[in-house]
């Protein structure tokens, strides 16, 4: 069993230390965070969901962190490198066994650097979208987790993933801030496409309870959708049957409304070109084509 130090006990931290705990993968040596009082809150919080006391130490980040295991930096990527930094000048990591952090963006060298210590380090980050409660052990199933390092330095931590259901893929250190490009444009941006068309449903008279029920069932069903038959073949709507006339009444309509004039053009020649790809071009296509091209180049 390892010892684990968490450093940065947020949504992300206590949820994977929680997994880990159940699975009776790690025994949580020590939690540190910006105060003591965070550190407290964030022990009982896992007390409480495990159903069990934990002998844990709870520190700010201002106490010597004494490291007998694995240490895992689960801060924001904002203060990952920090974090590093004060490890590096006030901890006692001559028991660590390996650093790992779960940055989608910052490669490893990075945070090696930072901490100057032999230390191994290795960066994974689950492609999964962590709340305020914790999460249940079948929900960690199969999640994909990315990992960014040594392989021979990263078994311990590979294990821990592993061991708790997660999928781990390897990834480029050159390709990381490309692939967190990915999981930010579908888990984040998905959230303002939602608020782009709750607007419009306001604007078009409806209330705010059916805005809810409504847009919660196309969402999911069209979420669906793509998980079963791919993004393309779920596909419906003006671009996929090169309605010109529409999607023309459609940018009349968002004229005065540039930013989401824009996001429409933009996101409509994505669907366009994937759709020309797989289907080859059609006179419909063409004319689509040539459509959101002068759109987009209206204002340049």
């Amino acid at each position: 069993m390892e010892k684990l130090t968490l450093i940065g006990p947020g949504r992300l931290g206590l949820s994977l230390t929680g997994l880990w705990l159940q699975s009776g993968q790690i025994q949580l040596e020590a939690v540190v965070a910006s105060s003591a009082q965070k550190a407290n809150t964030a022990v009982s919080k896992l007390e409480r969901d495990l159903g069990w006391s934990l002998s844990t130490k709870k520190q700010d980040a201002k106490g010597q962190v004494v490291s007998r295991g694995l240490i895992l930096i689960a801060t924001p990527d904002d203060q990952l490198l920090g974090c590093a930094r004060q490890l590096m000048e006030e901890a006692d990591l001559s028991a660590c066994r390996q650093i790992f952090f779960c940055s989608g963006s910052i490669e490893s060298q990075a945070v090696a650097e930072a901490l100057r210590h032999s230390v191994p380090v290795v960066g994974v980050h689950p492609m999964m979208s962590f709340t305020k409660r914790l999460i249940a052990p079948n929900e960690f199933e199969d999640v994909v987790c990315t990992f960014e390092g040594i392989q021979a330095e990263s078994d311990l931590v590979v294990d821990l993933f592993r061991a708790i259901g997660g999928r781990v893929v390897p990834i480029g250190a050159q390709s990381k801030l490309r692939y967190h490009l990915g999981t930010v444009v579908a888990c984040n941006y998905i959230n303002a496409l939602r608020i782009m068309a709750e607007g419009h449903l306001v604007a078009a008279g409806m209330d705010s309870e059916d805005i809810h029920a409504g847009l919660s069932r196309l969402m999911t069903q069209t979420i669906s959708n793509v998980n079963s038959s791919g993004a393309i073949k779920a596909l419906t709507g003006p671009v996929t049957r090169g309605d010109v006339g529409l999607i023309e009444r459609q940018l009349e309509l968002l004229e005065s409304d540039e930013q989401d004039y824009q996001v429409y053009v933009g996101l409509a020649k994505v669907l366009l070109d994937k759709l020309d790809l797989d289907r080859g071009l059609t006179q419909e296509s063409s004319r689509l084509r040539a459509l959101l091209n002068s759109k987009l180049l209206r204002n340049r």
